[in-house]
C-alpha cells in the first residue's frame, strides 16, 4: 500500500477537527493577509483556537500555581478568554472606545465578539479608510494583551488611557497618516 492510499483510507478518520467552522476560507485569508502586527495575530490566531493563556485555562493546568482561575485586574470573575479580551469591565471600555472613534456601526458587545471570534469585520468610518477593521481590532487586541501582561509581571498599572495611547502607537507604526 503506498503512502498516498493510507493518507486517503485515515483521513476521514484522521481529520482535525474545525475549531471555528463559522470562519471562511475568505475570512482566514483576509486575517492572514493583513497588514497587522505579527505579535497581534499570534495573540488572535491563540484566541481563535483557544489556547490563550487566561487564567482559568492556567488554572486548570497547573493548580498548584494558578490557585484560583480569578481575574487579577478586576478580582471579580474567573478570567476566561473573552473575559481577558473584552468582558472585564476595565477592557471593555477600551474596546468601546475603539469601535466608537473608528467603526462605523454602533458599538455592542455581540457586534465585538462576532468581530473577534468570527472575523466578522464591521466597516470603518470613512476617513480612517486607509485602515481596516482588522487592522483597528488587532491593534486594540496587542494593546490589552501587552498592558495585561505588564501588569502580571512589572506591576504596571492597567488603565485606559495608557492602554488607548498604545493602540495608538501601534496604529502609528502600520499608518503614520493617523497621527492626531
Amino acid at each position: 500500500m503506498t503512502t498516498a492510499r493510507l493518507r486517503s483510507v485515515l483521513s476521514p478518520h484522521y481529520a482535525l477537527p474545525v475549531f471555528n467552522p463559522t470562519i471562511s476560507r475568505h475570512q482566514w485569508n483576509m486575517f492572514w493577509t493583513e497588514d497587522i502586527p505579527l505579535k497581534a495575530r499570534d495573540v488572535w490566531y491563540r484566541l481563535l483556537h483557544n489556547k490563550l493563556p487566561c487564567r482559568s485555562s492556567l488554572h486548570n493546568i497547573l493548580p498548584s500555581v494558578f490557585v484560583d482561575p480569578v481575574c487579577q485586574i478586576c478580582s471579580s470573575t474567573a478570567e476566561s478568554s473573552t473575559h481577558f479580551v473584552y468582558s472585564c469591565h476595565h477592557k471593555h471600555p477600551i474596546w468601546e472606545y475603539i469601535w466608537d472613534t473608528y467603526i462605523d456601526t454602533p458599538f455592542s458587545q455581540p457586534a465585538l465578539h462576532s468581530a473577534i471570534f468570527s472575523l466578522n469585520m464591521p466597516t470603518v468610518k470613512s476617513i480612517y479608510k486607509n485602515t481596516s477593521s482588522f487592522q483597528f481590532l488587532a491593534c486594540t487586541l496587542l494593546a490589552i494583551w501587552s498592558s495585561h501582561w505588564s501588569l502580571i509581571f512589572s506591576g504596571s498599572r492597567f488603565a485606559l488611557p495608557d492602554v488607548i495611547k498604545l493602540v495608538q502607537k501601534h496604529l502609528d507604526k502600520l499608518h503614520p497618516d493617523l497621527i492626531d
